[in-house]
């Protein structure tokens, strides 16, 4: 596969198909290490390719960290809202939990969680998550 190329082409190569294997399948860098330690500098270049893999996954950790954040908070917030419900008016119906879970605004949200324990029924919370939902 590399013969007629260059040691620097060849390694280059190498890396990129290593990095493929690595990004592109379930087998764990060992096990790629294993299956390739018996190349000049195989192993070498499954642990660089494994290292810079995991130095990529953590640069895009970073950048969509603040999203990642705002969808767990958003997570969190609906799970809470449809305990209080739930403790407030005894088991939802799925088609309120439905609509809880559709709602991505987390002022909203505590605005409801606030809102629950002053509704009379189930029937008025439901009217006041339909004007939520609805707009």
């Amino acid at each position: 596969m590399f013969q007629g190329l260059s040691a620097e082409k060849a390694g280059e190569l190498f890396y990129v198909f290593i990095k493929y294997l690595l990004s592109a399948t379930d087998a764990s860098p060992k096990e790629v290490e294993n299956r390739v330690k018996h190349l000049p500098k195989g192993e070498e270049t499954v642990r660089t390719a494994a290292e810079m893999l995991r130095e990529e996954g953590y640069e895009m950790a970073l950048r969509n960290k603040d999203k990642w954040v705002g969808e767990v908070k958003i997570e969190a917030a609906q799970e809470i809202l449809i305990d209080l419900a739930s403790e407030q008016y005894g088991i939802l119906p799925s088609i309120l939990e439905a609509k809880i879970r559709s709602i991505q605004s987390d002022a909203a949200l505590r605005n409801l969680s606030r809102k629950i324990f002053q509704m009379n029924d189930i029937n008025e919370f439901q009217k006041l998550l339909n004007q939520v939902t609805d707009h």
